[in-house]
């Protein structure tokens, strides 16, 4: 295991057990959705973490399933 393996592992070791990965909740993304002007027609949602928002967004939007983009080059 390398330097980035272990510190990965240790990382993860302690963010497993949240819930959520990152800052907000389910109410402050469906308030910052209602503030927009019109229903958009798509949206980018670039996260990290177990795709909370992502379904949030889905449950209150009439967006198309998500499509996922992963591995973009550097």
């Amino acid at each position: 295991m390398n330097e980035q393996q272990s510190y990965m592992n240790d990382f993860m070791r302690v963010f497993e057990t949240l819930e959520r990965w990152g800052p907000g909740s389910e109410e402050q993304t469906k308030d910052a959705l209602s503030k927009l002007p019109y229903s958009p027609k798509n949206i980018l949602e670039i996260g990290c973490g177990k795709g909370l928002s992502t379904a949030v967004l889905l449950q209150n939007t009439t967006l198309p399933s998500p499509q996922s983009i992963r591995n973009l080059p550097h």
